[in-house]
């Protein structure tokens, strides 16, 4: 009774989102062409600097020197990707709670750039940062390989929730880190279901487009993922994390 009861749930939290996906998708679009946009930016930085590098290391096996400008640019343009795609991560999460709520969704979204996304911005970062750091001091080190990989699927496990927490609960940073760690280990199979729905979608779209226009398929992943498959993960994400108010079953 309780796996059939707990599989009803899970079915439930896919129907919710699914429909308030398909009832809101303009006002995703117009929230989520600001995330494409910064998926792009890493990928115009790195095109004259890090693949021309990457060619050096091949012919030559060191590296040239950066300056102090091109490390600045570099860090500038990587940051202001993560903000927007945290502040895009808000304005969804803020759309799903105006709904609930009854409030108004301009005012919010407002509200969000100052608030919300700076929040999920700052907690973000830390995790880039952590990441960057745990790389710098393992490196060459063997046991890199799958403890890096660990590393960044607990951590990212444990904070999963944070967004939902920082707009659904307006909580702060400390507070969001510390509802998302109880929600992850209160309910653990919810990441791992979302990751396993993220990689089908992501997969399936990969798959199809290799298929129906191989020539074009990276471009075009690219985009149906951001301006599509994100939106609906995120919407299933915040879903998921109501789950521990009465009021969302």
């Amino acid at each position: 009774m309780l796996g059939m009861e707990s599989s009803n749930r899970i079915v439930q939290l896919f129907r919710y989102s699914t429909d308030f996906y398909f009832r809101k998708l303009p006002q995703l679009l117009v929230f989520s062409i600001p995330m494409l946009i910064a998926l792009l930016i890493p990928l115009l930085v790195a095109t004259p600097t890090f693949v021309s590098l990457g060619a050096v290391v091949m012919r030559t096996g060191s590296l040239p020197e950066l300056t102090i400008g091109d490390i600045a640019f570099t860090a500038f343009a990587y940051a202001l990707s993560l903000f927007i795609i945290a502040d895009a991560i808000a304005n969804i999460n803020i759309l799903i709670k105006s709904k609930r709520t009854m409030t108004s969704l301009s005012s919010q979204v407002i509200a969000a750039l100052s608030t919300y996304g700076l929040r999920i911005f700052y907690i973000y970062t830390i995790m880039m940062l952590m990441f960057a750091i745990f790389q710098l001091l393992t490196f060459e080190q063997p046991f890199q390989t799958w403890l890096y990989p660990l590393l960044m699927f607990l951590l990212s496990a444990l904070l999963f929730f944070v967004a939902p927490a920082i707009v659904i609960d307006d909580a702060p940073v400390q507070h969001a880190i510390s509802h998302s760690i109880r929600a992850s280990l209160g309910r653990p199979r919810m990441f791992l279901i979302w990751t396993v729905t993220g990689f089908l979608l992501v997969s399936a779209v990969r798959l199809l487009l290799g298929v129906v226009v191989p020539s074009l398929a990276s471009p075009l992943t690219l985009i149906i993922n951001a301006l599509f498959i994100l939106p609906f993960l995120i919407i299933l994400q915040t879903q998921m994390y109501m789950e521990k108010y009465p009021m969302a079953h």
